[in-house]
This record gives structure tokens, C-alpha cells and sequence, in this order.
């Protein structure tokens, strides 16, 4: 993990002080970021190529402040436009190309490869030094993450009657 600042131009500066617009900012010690990304794919799908690795439908970086003793999130929308790399026909690398920061997670030959291809799409976003640490979270995960927080109560702004008739418009149900 590197702690540093890359400056405009992608070089590093190697100080723990950066100056930007006028605004001095200083860089946390002691922190970790993890990057979580849930994709829209099982973890039993099968991926048939080095870019069908599904979306990253939901991303969000976390940083943990060891001092304080405090968590920073930061969610960012799937359909922010970045730079993402981007594989060619026979799977080599063919540059970059801006589009949708969910598509980066499409290009890799495993897992591994797609979720660092995720992670350079946001650090690029960002413009921040590498982040230290991604978690992926496939979608067949997210009803045990569900039932592990107790569920999600929401207020319905909609009739949904006809699937069950305790969902009725404003009605506050607890999704499990």
C-alpha cells in the first residue's frame, strides 16, 4: 500500500501534505480502504469469456479510521461515467475507454482480474492512491447479508397488494 498523492500529471508526490486550489490537505494515517462490489452474477455462474465477468451493480468504499475509531463511506453510482480498461478480442489488453464504472468488472480472465479492473476504474474516478483492499459480493450473497443485518424496513410508496397484502402503499414493512 502506498501513501501518496498522484498530481495532475499521474506522477507521485511523495509528502503527506498536498495543496489543492489554495486548500491544504493532509493525509490520514492509519486508515484501510475497502472497496465492496456487488455484481450482478451468482457465484455459480459461469463466465464464458475474459469479458463477461457481469456488472458491479453497487460500489461502495469504505474507510476505516483506526484512530478515531470511525467508518467514511462513500457509494458511488454505477452509472458514473470513467475511464475503464478494457480487454481485446483474444483478451489482451486494448487501453482504455470512458464509460460506465459497472462495466469494469465485465473485463478479466477471474475474478480477481475483473475486481482490480473495478478497483482501477474507481481509484482513476477518484484520483486516489491505490486502495489497499475489494471485496466482491455476488448476488446470490445478498439475501444471507439481508437476514445477517435482521433486514431492511422500508415504507412502500407503491401498492404491491397483489404479490402479498401486507404490502400495501405506505404500509413500513421489514424485508427479509
Amino acid at each position: 500500500y502506498y501513501r501518496g498523492f498522484y498530481n495532475k500529471s499521474g506522477s507521485v508526490m511523495n509528502f503527506q501534505k498536498h495543496e489543492i486550489d489554495g486548500v491544504t490537505y493532509e493525509q490520514k494515517m492509519n486508515v484501510t480502504s475497502l472497496l465492496m462490489i456487488g455484481i450482478d452474477k451468482r457465484s455459480t455462474d459461469e463466465n464464458k469469456s475474459y469479458r463477461d465477468g457481469g456488472q458491479s451493480d453497487f460500489l461502495l468504499l469504505l474507510v476505516l479510521d483506526h484512530k478515531n475509531k470511525t467508518i467514511h463511506q462513500l457509494q458511488i453510482d454505477r452509472d458514473t461515467m470513467t475511464s475503464v480498461n478494457v480487454l481485446g478480442l483474444f483478451g489482451n489488453s486494448a487501453g482504455s475507454r470512458v464509460m460506465q464504472i459497472c462495466l469494469s468488472h465485465g473485463y478479466g480472465m477471474d475474478r480477481q482480474e475483473r475486481c482490480k479492473n473495478t478497483l482501477s476504474a474507481v481509484q482513476g474516478l477518484l484520483g486516489c492512491p491505490e486502495l489497499e483492499s475489494y471485496m466482491e459480493i455476488p448476488l446470490d450473497a445478498i439475501a444471507a447479508l439481508n437476514d445477517l443485518l435482521g433486514g431492511v424496513t422500508v415504507t412502500l410508496q407503491d401498492d404491491f397488494t397483489m404479490a402479498d397484502p401486507a404490502m400495501q402503499a405506505g404500509a413500513t414493512i421489514t424485508l427479509t
